[in-house]
């Protein structure tokens, strides 16, 4: 498998905090996944979302997916 770098623009204590929490809940990012969160965090990002409240809302709320920051 080739490892897939991840982007210098990634916040990296966050983004290694919901690895971690996918590692916990026994579904770790796959090659395939990997890119397409990456992919979906860019997407965000573009859309002026801050990627580190991101990873953390997901990481909080333990879900496996990447969502707009939730204002509730």
């Amino acid at each position: 498998m080739t490892k897939t770098p991840v982007p210098a623009w990634l916040p990296a204590d966050a983004w290694n905090g919901y690895c971690e929490m996918r590692k916990q809940k026994k579904k770790p990012l796959t090659a395939g996944a990997l890119v397409r969160a990456i992919n979906t965090l860019e997407r965000l990002m573009q859309e002026g979302e801050d990627l580190e409240l991101v990873l953390n809302q997901s990481e909080d709320n333990a879900w496996v997916g990447l969502f707009k920051v939730s204002d509730s």
